[in-house]
């Protein structure tokens, strides 16, 4: 940045004097905000929380079958975008052995669930079994050796149990 209201800029944090690394029109390197923005939330964490909460009352609220077209739309558009990347990624990804072991289950039980769903064997419910929020619900799996064993969940309640139960890979 050149001068500005504090005169030229050494290239040095206004707070700790180091060199960076900077954000855009920055003149407070990234370790120092970051501290900074820790101090604020440890001093008052309630605006912090209150956004949070507001945010999970949001997704619990909307109206489902807006919330998956808009996914659709912007789902498509980022996969219009980058359509060469993607197709690059998934061919690379079929023959790796480490990505095989680690994500053909999961991707077998999900399509499994997904085409459950399309025939009828399955039906998604509109509200969470744990909080009874609306919002996308989603299959929960805590064995994906039995695709269509699942929890429906909506997607706070989904990480939350996601983060407490270890899951079987197979």
């Amino acid at each position: 940045m050149p001068g500005s209201r504090w005169g030229p800029w050494d290239g040095r944090c206004r707070t700790c004097g180091g060199a960076g690394p900077f954000g855009p029109q920055s003149r407070i390197c990234n370790p120092c905000k970051s501290r900074r923005q820790q101090e604020r939330y440890a001093a008052n964490p309630e605006p912090y929380r209150a956004r949070a909460r507001a945010a999970d009352r949001e997704l619990r609220t909307t109206d489902i079958e807006a919330a998956r077209a808009k996914v659709r739309k912007n789902v498509g558009a980022y996969r219009e975008r980058h359509r060469e990347r993607l197709a690059e990624e998934a061919r690379q990804r079929r023959y790796d052995p480490a990505w095989r072991a680690r994500y053909l289950g999961p991707n077998r039980a999900m399509g499994a669930v997904r085409r459950a769903i399309q025939d009828g064997l399955l039906k998604r419910p509109t509200t969470c079994t744990a909080c009874g929020g609306l919002g996308p619900i989603e299959a929960a799996h805590q064995d994906y050796s039995r695709p269509l064993d699942v929890r429906w969940l909506c997607r706070p309640c989904h990480r939350q149990w996601d983060a407490a139960v270890p899951k079987t890979r197979k």
